[in-house]
């Protein structure tokens, strides 16, 4: 009679804590599948539509200036009219607008030196850009609005 309680104490020991584990590994792997345990200060770029951002082509420097590099995907040449960033609820203008680019052409734009004021180094930051731009070859004004993060550097 003595062996059957251990037996069934055991088995209540395994079936609790089991059970607990299993919950603890599943949380684990929700948690993973939703990045939570992905350091804040990967570069990504998103959203944004007949641009794109080369994979390290912008950057927030300490001092608080905005560097965007950005590559004409329209398929026709443009103007850039207008182009400006919010970062933790404040926006500034990019410079050089109006610019004017070919398809496929590059050009950077900056903010001025401390339109976002200073960050700590290494410190994770996101927002968006809004690019205004006019195809020259229908006339037609678009907007494009993406998101960057990264870390301060």
């Amino acid at each position: 009679m003595g062996t059957t309680r251990k037996a069934q104490a055991a088995m209540e020991y395994l079936m609790t804590y089991g059970w607990a584990i299993i919950i603890i590994i599943i949380v684990a792997a929700a948690l993973y599948y939703l990045n939570v345990f992905s350091p804040p200060t990967t570069q990504v770029a998103s959203g944004f539509t007949g641009f794109t951002v080369p994979t390290g082509g912008w950057s927030l420097s300490s001092g608080g200036q905005l560097t965007v590099l950005l590559r004409n995907a329209v398929g026709s040449r443009i103007t850039v009219t207008a182009m400006s960033a919010t970062i933790s609820g404040t926006t500034a203008s990019l410079t050089p607008a109006p610019a004017n680019m070919t398809v496929n052409n590059q050009t950077t734009f900056r903010t001025g030196a401390a339109d976002f004021s200073s960050r700590t180094a290494g410190s994770a930051y996101s927002g968006t850009v809004t690019v205004t731009y006019t195809n020259t070859d229908t006339g037609l004004t678009f907007t494009s609005t993406g998101s960057l993060s990264g870390a301060v550097s």
